[in-house]
């Protein structure tokens, strides 16, 4: 045993053992050894210097030299060493039973607490044993201790501590009784009192009595013994402590014996047992401090090791909080499946420094693995990995099989898969990390990592890559779900919009709609666009306060309801009206705003009507944008005893711009701010392409605007064009049937299609339109102009169905002074002013009869088509 303590690193032992050094087993309550990590390591095969045992040998051949010495030479110390041997031994015994009953508690060690108390309850006897020498007090102390007692006192306290390692060696895991300590010291108060009846044990003239002697040598005897005993069961290697208690037997054993043998010269040596009994208690416990202060230090190594460890372990597990950190902050940011995967691969290949990584998810069959993101690899290794079966004997493969992590970290290692290295081409694996991603207790793909040279993963890192899977897992199924329900939102929002516009010739058509950059739910935001009966055209856009499926139910309830009441009735006052009706059924919060605009193609004149919806934005060319105000309102709903109608016009080749607040205003910019960034970007690309397609200029105003980045609402837009007409030469009159009549009183009218019944159905429809308008006071015609009239309808849609193709458009308008005839054909050609007709030929008078009958006639080139258009002046 090492009384140092030796020079490794101590372990705290748990309870019913004790602390000990490296190379030092711990023993035991139960007198075994147990030994701590590295017991039966390379320290215990070497040889064991039992520094204990050479240090008792030495202190008992000290003392019987000083025994001999003195006999050989009377020398008597002066009184101050004398004093100071005296106390030396109780101070000591003092210091050595609290230390014994440190490491006693420290080490829940019963043994070590038996030896401590008795030795605790011999400094008693030891004290008053000391103050009852009569160099001391002649009186014989306090209690007045005459000299047997004093001599009982030396043998109770030996006894005491010889029983006490006695009963520790025989029960070691008995705890002392409670009462064992004052029944202890009340007995040895008993022997120190002068009435005490004991027998004589020296004699009058100070020399031991042979019973003392006898006493002293069978005391002698049982200490030795409990030496014995107690070194047999602390075994080759025991614990510090349990050796200096060993020493402290040993010792007293040797003072025991000398004192007996120097029975009948005990004047000339008593000097020499006061060193002996001081020895007893001064070298455990210097033997115990060493120990102690070295323990306390190799403690506190242990302790400086720990903490490192610790910082260590804490700071790799900050990085891998932190890496997790990012990674969820990165994935919470990532919404599509793509987007997910490219993040946990930038994260996986930063987080473990390798250069590669790869994202593999499940097909829907569950046989093999798709590739869903990678990072570092070549193009041929991409594409080799983009389907790799799940029977194929791959890293990636294994985990998903398995649901358990992999690791190779040397080529070697990898070489057990012959297929890895005809799957990537161009840089071999010398270290490769696979992690499955397990959601809901099933692998549903894998997260791989490698690197082109041979490494380590520590267990942080693999703590992290299995983190990472496990997020991977989470973050890929809701960007799944995510996309499912977009995918669903998207569908639904479309299937409540228009699948195409009208293919006008006079006007033309564009719009767009895009949902909001986040969420699922469905939109508010609607356009449609309606050719009516007459020719004209219906433009509307609305907006539905809120998202989801209750706004897309109030959505297709008013689209299909303007679809009704513009059949019916396609005046904006009307259809806001039943609009009115319709609304009133929703509940009280629920706010719907609608821009309804009625255009005549031909003349450029729209009716406006606006329903708490912002002005739609009308551009023509050499002016600047601007926004048409009339016919505002309150949203639908909201009670109002008019809905306002306004009147504008849209000339040739000009661009009517309707949309939602989306394009305009978002929690940053206000409308104060988006109304004129709007103007600005339109009239930019007005400018830049007056002639543009409006799917261009839609694309140009919304790129200019950044609409088609991330957006916070929905942007709808639609726009109608209306086309340039080309004039026909000699034949176009001074006032050609194309331009806007802003005087026009009454306005109608009805597409014929392409049958042989068009002729037959535009004279019906002048004549009954005509005849109502009269009827209701609107205009005031005769009825040779109505007959007028219908002849000229039937011989224009007659002619146009000779010689044009297409469906046929028919348009009837009167002012105070005219009635204004117009069929639209997809044919570009011009008539030209036909020659007098030979008397017996049977075609070519019908545009003859309209040069006789009509006051003014015309054609256009109006789109891909024409206009031929004619007017007759009234007669009442």
């Amino acid at each position: 045993m090492r009384v140092d303590g030796g020079g490794g690193t101590p372990r705290v032992m748990g309870a019913g053992t004790s602390v000990a050094t490296a190379g030092t087993p711990v023993r035991g309550t139960s007198g075994g050894t147990s030994g701590g990590a590295g017991a039966a390591a390379a320290p215990a095969r070497r040889p064991v210097v039992r520094v204990d045992v050479y240090l008792t040998l030495l202190a008992t051949l000290a003392a019987v030299a000083a025994y001999v010495v003195t006999l050989v030479v009377d020398v008597r110390p002066p009184r101050g060493v004398a004093v100071l041997l005296f106390t030396l031994a109780p101070a000591a015994a003092a210091a050595t039973a609290y230390l014994l009953g440190t490491w006693a508690r420290a080490a829940d060690d019963q043994p070590l607490r038996w030896v401590a108390t008795a030795v605790g309850v011999a400094c008693v006897a030891i004290v008053l044993q000391l103050i009852s020498f009569p160099s001391v007090d002649p009186r014989g102390g306090p209690l007045r201790t005459d000299d047997d007692g004093s001599s009982a006192l030396y043998l109770l306290w030996h006894l005491l501590v010889a029983l006490g390692a006695l009963v520790a060696a025989a029960q070691p895991r008995a705890a002392p009784p409670r009462m064992l300590v004052p029944a202890t010291v009340a007995l040895i108060v008993v022997v120190a009192l002068p009435w005490t009846p004991l027998p004589a044990l020296l004699s009058p003239d100070g020399t031991y009595t042979p019973l003392l002697v006898g006493l002293e040598l069978a005391l002698a005897a049982l200490t030795a013994a409990a030496a014995i005993r107690w070194i047999g069961n602390a075994g080759r290697r025991p614990v510090a402590p349990h050796a200096w208690v060993a020493v402290l037997l040993a010792l007293s054993a040797a003072d025991i014996a000398l004192n007996a043998f120097a029975a009948h010269r005990f004047t000339a040596v008593w000097w020499a047992s006061a060193v002996v009994r001081a020895t007893t208690y001064t070298l455990p416990l210097a033997g115990l401090l060493v120990t102690t202060l070295r323990q306390l230090r190799l403690l506190d190594v242990y302790a400086e090791r720990e903490v490192s460890r610790a910082e260590t372990r804490a700071r790799a597990s900050a990085d891998i909080t932190e890496g997790l950190l990012a990674s969820a902050t990165a994935l919470a940011r990532a919404v599509g499946m793509t987007e997910v995967a490219d993040v946990v691969v930038r994260t996986a290949a930063a987080g473990l420094g390798c250069r590669y990584a790869i994202v593999q998810l499940l097909d829907e069959a569950g046989t093999a693995l798709r590739q869903a993101a990678v990072l570092g690899y070549d193009e041929i290794s991409r594409r080799r990995l983009r389907r790799v079966p799940l029977a194929v004997d791959l890293p990636m493969t294994l985990v998903v099989r398995d649901g358990r992590p992999w690791y190779a970290e040397t080529p070697e290692e990898l070489a057990a898969f012959p297929e890895l290295a005809r799957l990537i081409v161009f840089a071999r694996p010398g270290a490769l990390a696979a992690a499955p991603m397990i959601l809901s207790g099933r692998p549903v793909g894998a997260l791989t990592v490698w690197d082109d040279r041979p490494r380590t993963f520590s267990a942080g890192e693999r703590e992290l890559l299995v983190a990472l899977a496990a997020q991977a897992a989470q973050a890929l199924e809701r960007a799944s779900l995510y996309e499912r329900q977009r995918s669903l939102a998207d569908m639904l929002q479309h299937s409540l919009l228009p699948d195409r516009l009208p293919d006008l010739p006079a006007v033309a058509l564009a719009a767009r709609y895009l949902p909001a950059s986040h969420g699922v739910d469905v939109g508010g935001d609607w356009y449609d666009c309606l050719e009516l009966a007459d020719g004209r055209l219906a433009l509307v856009i609305g907006d539905v306060m809120g998202k989801g499926v209750r706004a897309a139910t109030v959505m297709g309830q008013i689209r299909n309801a303007v679809r009704a009441y513009a059949t019916l009735d396609p005046d904006p006052a009307a259809v806001l009206a039943g609009l009115d009706r319709l609304a009133a059924t929703f509940p009280p919060d629920e706010i719907v705003t609608l821009a309804y605009l009625v255009l005549d193609p031909a003349t450029g004149s729209v009716s406006i009507a606006r329903a708490g919806h912002l002005p739609p934005m009308l551009l023509s060319a050499g002016a600047e944008p601007r926004f048409l105000e009339g016919g505002a309102s309150p949203p639908l709903g909201v009670p109002t005893g008019h809905r306002a109608t306004g009147v504008d016009a849209v000339p040739p080749g000009s661009l009517v711009l309707l949309y939602t607040d989306g394009l305009v205003e978002d929690r940053h910019a206000g409308l104060d701010r988006g109304m004129p960034a709007l103007a600005a970007a339109a009239a930019a690309a007005f400018a830049a392409a007056p002639r543009a397609h409006p799917e261009k200029l839609l694309d140009d105003i919304l790129s200019t605007l950044g609409v088609f980045a991330a957006r916070e609402d929905d942007v709808t837009v639609l726009a109608a064009r209306r086309s340039v007409p080309v004039a026909a030469g000699a034949t176009a009159p001074a006032r050609p049937g194309s331009e806007p009549h802003t005087d026009d009183l009454a306005v109608a009218g009805i597409a014929l299609g392409e049958g042989s019944s068009a002729a037959a159905t535009a004279r019906r429809f002048v004549r009954s339109t005509l005849t109502r308008w009269v009827a209701n006071g609107t205009i005031r015609v005769d009825a040779d102009a109505v007959d007028d009239a219908e002849q000229c309808a039937h011989e224009l849609v007659a002619n146009a169905l000779m010689h044009a193709d297409g469906p046929l458009r028919l348009r009837l308008a009167a002012t105070a002074t005219h009635v204004h005839l117009a069929v639209v054909d997809a044919t570009p050609e011009l008539p030209a002013r036909p020659p007098a007709p030979e008397l017996y030929e049977t075609t070519g008078r019908g545009l003859a009869i309209v040069d006789a009958l009509a006051s003014a006639w015309g054609a256009e080139r109006w789109g891909d088509g024409k206009i031929v258009w004619c007017e007759l002046a009234q007669r009442s």
